[in-house]
């Protein structure tokens, strides 16, 4: 009995300690957040870069995702990048908010895939400058700062949308965010304070353009006088002389005449026409978002720039 009660104690002590064993394989074998199969990276570089993603994603409770490849097996980047996403279990929540920053040498491209409701600080238009201020960088090897910079815009960003009022989190995108880049010189520019100006003297200046104009009159009337020999006494032109009037009698005759009648429409007739013709006399325009359906059936947003 004794031998029974012992064995019941072991196998359940066995037990849990197979259960916390699995749980913390299982914490391990987190899907990387950085994936490097195109080689981009150094160690110490892949380092830094997972952890300014962790930082990250404490932040915004979005999972970031760095991928890079050669190879997206016949796909474009927008349906690898969302595949990829998809199908290797990344994203937080019911949602499973998540952003993945997508590499492609094969096609020297760059793509952002975001998913769920999480996502929508990182805009539409916030994508496109991110793309439009990492792609110089992609092009002259700089890879590392080109997704450090990626992160700091995504956290810009979160930043900016949950203290929209507070002055000293301003953010307008694309390395731009307040104190983001220290070190990088070309990333930063801090504009020189502007000088006020000092209103001109204008006094100066108008005693100066009334004695050049009467300098300049003055000769013109001068040259005048001498062209015309007039006399300081005046000059009289002899009109009762030299003036004549001839008039003469002509008659217009009516032959013909040919009268075009035209109705002119009013404001109220051209919008009774813009109502019968259908329509209403209005266009609409519908903007349509850049959301799009991956082969998971999920819901996607993104772009993509080649550099």
């Amino acid at each position: 009995m004794n031998r029974f009660k012992t064995s019941k104690k072991l196998f359940a002590v066995l037990t849990v300690i197979t259960l916390f064993l699995t749980l913390s394989i299982t914490a391990y074998a987190k899907n990387p957040s950085v994936v490097d199969s195109a080689g981009l990276f150094t160690e110490s570089q892949k380092a830094s870069i997972e952890a300014k993603v962790e930082e990250t994603i404490s932040l915004t409770g979005v999972d970031i995702v760095i991928v890079t490849t050669n190879d997206t097996q016949g796909k474009t980047s927008e349906a690898y990048s969302d595949d990829y996403f998809d199908y290797n279990g990344y994203g937080l929540g019911e949602e499973r908010n998540g952003i993945l920053l997508l590499i492609n040498m094969g096609d020297r491209k760059i793509h952002i895939s975001l998913r769920g409701s999480g996502t929508n600080f990182f805009s539409d238009t916030n994508v496109e400058n991110a793309l439009d201020f990492m792609s110089p960088y992609a092009s002259k090897g700089q890879y590392e700062k080109a997704v450090e910079y990626f992160l700091m815009d995504v956290q810009g960003l979160y930043n900016a949308s949950i203290n929209p009022d507070d002055g000293n989190n301003e953010y307008y995108g694309y390395g731009q965010y307040t104190e983001v880049y220290p070190n990088d010189q070309e990333a930063v520019v801090s504009p020189e304070p502007e000088k006020e100006s000092q209103p001109p003297d204008t006094t100066s200046v108008i005693i100066a353009a009334i004695v050049v104009g009467l300098i300049a009159g003055g000769i013109v009337c001068l040259l005048v006088a001498s062209k015309y020999k007039m006399k300081l006494g005046g000059y009289q032109y002899p009109f009762r002389a030299k003036s004549s009037v001839h008039m003469t009698l002509m008659t217009d005759t009516l032959v013909d005449r040919h009268v075009t009648q035209q109705r002119i429409s009013d404001d109220n007739d051209r919008n009774n026409n813009n109502r019968s013709s259908g329509g209403g006399g209005s266009r609409i325009n519908v903007s349509i978002g850049s959301s799009h359906v991956s082969s998971s059936g999920a819901s996607h947003r993104g772009s993509t720039r080649g550099f």
